[in-house]
């Protein structure tokens, strides 16, 4: 039976608000600056690393920055416009604290992998062709019931925590 952390029910918590039309979430509100891109990935890395879940977090950073790459040459945009994009507080926080849970992603290493570059074409779909905000969390949400699938495909070991795994073997 699948246990789920604290990640899933705070993202359909989210959603089920921001359907209300009564709350909003703010990409903004953390920022561009290097010194917090910098201070988010050097722990948001040391998290994903220490999780086993690095992959899902470079899969759909690689995935998401070519759709809005791709995009921008389509449309004849300076480059300058997709790496605008990329340099957002709240992508961080999503890539390396929210699609990374170890609990809610496909427990086989390509399944994580399809399911990051998933929720990285709907994050696109949603934001450049439904003209929607919060891409990230509609994605991810709508993506995260093809978990079991994925792992009802692509059997993998379960994650567990480092201490918890201890504990077991004693």
């Amino acid at each position: 039976m699948a246990t789920f952390d604290i990640g899933l029910p705070m993202l359909f918590a989210l959603v089920a608000l921001l359907l209300t039309g009564q709350a909003w979430v703010s990409p903004g509100q953390w920022g561009s600056a290097a010194i917090l891109g910098f201070f988010v990935a050097c722990v948001g890395g040391l998290v994903v690393n220490r999780a086993s879940r690095s992959d899902v977090t470079f899969a759909f950073l690689l995935a998401y920055g070519s759709l809005l790459c791709a995009r921008s040459l389509w449309l004849g945009e300076p480059m300058a416009i997709p790496l605008h994009r990329l340099e957002n507080g709240a992508l961080l926080i999503f890539a390396f604290f929210m699609i990374s849970d170890p609990r809610t992603t496909p427990d086989r290493r390509a399944a994580r992998i399809l399911f990051a570059c998933v929720v990285a074409l709907g994050a696109a779909y949603v934001q450049f062709r439904l003209f929607r905000t919060n891409g990230l969390l509609w994605s991810l949400a709508a993506a995260s019931g093809l978990v079991p699938i994925l792992d009802r495909l692509c059997p993998g070991e379960r994650h567990r925590w480092p201490v918890e795994a201890r504990r077991r073997s004693a």
